[in-house]
């Protein structure tokens, strides 16, 4: 968190072997709430052409990356690693149950053109697609809707994340990260200042006996004493979510 979460290319390298196929970007970040500065990405995009790999850019959230910060699609950034590039109406349009996405193939110098696209569109077929009504709709929903549908979303994004980063900033042994895209805020948690909570799932385990608020406990996703919280909700919800954490922690904070 303390590099804005950025991928550690040291590490990354050395993951490589001759069993890679692929490397998998997400960005802007679920569950981090990060997004790539063009720099990084294009550090990325070095790694995967050294060792001739193509790369899989889940790029759901670019609609929603707050203030001060910017999205750089991978596709337009490399200029000789393919990029595919998934993408979708549910975090983009906030209706997940409609579960309609897509895969656009950036493939500059036809490296894939040969047999993955014909491999990809051959997998497609053995899927069930997206309801048809949806996919009529699509072409109007791309193309008509205006930017102040995303401007008010990620204005209500933005709202929440300053508040409940106020909140728990607040809190001794409780440190919240900043989010700068996406929906999502990661909370660190200094386990050894609070009584009967030892691992971020106990924690999760706690907060939904004693206040009935869910979170997502990190160390699932190998970042213990972590927990990640969603910041959609009305702000009037908001409100009462940062009450009942802030009540919470202190309730088990030790004296």
């Amino acid at each position: 968190p303390n590099q804005s979460w950025e991928i550690d290319l040291d590490q990354l390298e050395s993951l490589i072997d001759e069993r890679t196929k692929l490397l998998v970007v997400i960005n802007p970040s679920n569950p981090c709430g990060s997004v790539y500065s063009k720099d990084h990405l294009q550090d990325i995009v070095k790694v995967a052409e050294k060792y001739r790999i193509p790369i899989l850019s889940d790029e759901i959230y670019e609609y929603l990356v707050l203030s001060g910060n910017q999205f750089y699609p991978l596709g337009a950034i490399s200029k000789s690693v393919p990029i595919l590039t998934c993408s979708g109406l549910a975090k983009r349009f906030n209706v997940p149950g409609w579960r309609c996405g897509w895969l656009v193939i950036h493939d500059r110098n036809d490296i894939l053109a040969k047999e993955v696209i014909a491999g990809v569109e051959s997998i497609m077929h053995d899927f069930y697609s997206c309801c048809s009504i949806i996919q009529l709709l699509l072409p109007q929903l791309l193309l008509e809707t205006s930017v102040d549908y995303f401007s008010k979303a990620t204005s209500i994004v933005e709202d929440n994340a300053n508040l409940l980063f106020n909140a728990l900033s607040k809190i001794d042994g409780v440190r919240p990260i900043l989010s700068a895209a996406a929906i999502y805020m990661m909370v660190e948690i200094d386990i050894d200042k609070f009584n009967c909570i030892d691992t971020d799932v106990t924690l999760s385990l706690l907060l939904i006996k004693d206040q009935a608020v869910k979170v997502m406990p990190c160390s699932p996703l190998r970042y213990p004493n972590y927990i990640r919280i969603v910041l959609t909700p009305p702000h009037e919800i908001m409100m009462e979510l940062c009450q009942r954490l802030t009540e919470f922690f202190l309730h088990y904070r030790k004296t």
